[in-house]
């Protein structure tokens, strides 16, 4: 531990010149915006927004499927609640419009 944080403060004491600084800073500026540009983008690949499917009898099948794409993924909240509806069909499922559900 104590050697790493050696080599640390070494290798922030060398000389760096002007270009590898501008490169270094221009290449974290870039990335900053990159970032900021992104997170929206990114952060909504990462889940998947859909509705709550219904199996035959009425009661949640631990399915939370995407009308738009027919994308589906586990429920987070499965069980066997009795569904209310407003309902829909897609993707070969019977959806319950009002348990919106991300996966």
């Amino acid at each position: 531990m104590n050697n790493e944080f050696d080599e640390l403060t070494k290798s922030m004491a060398q000389s760096v010149t002007r270009r590898a600084a501008l490169k270094k800073f221009g290449g974290g500026v870039v990335a900053a915006i990159a970032a900021s540009l992104g997170i929206n983008s990114a952060l909504a690949a990462g889940k998947s927004h859909g509705y709550a499917a219904v199996d035959s009898l009425g009661s949640y099948n631990g399915l939370c499927v995407d009308p738009t794409t027919c994308q589906s993924g586990p429920l987070s909240r499965g069980g066997k609640a009795v569904t209310i509806g407003p309902f829909t069909q897609a993707c070969g499922f019977v959806l319950d419009l009002s348990k919106k559900c991300t996966f």
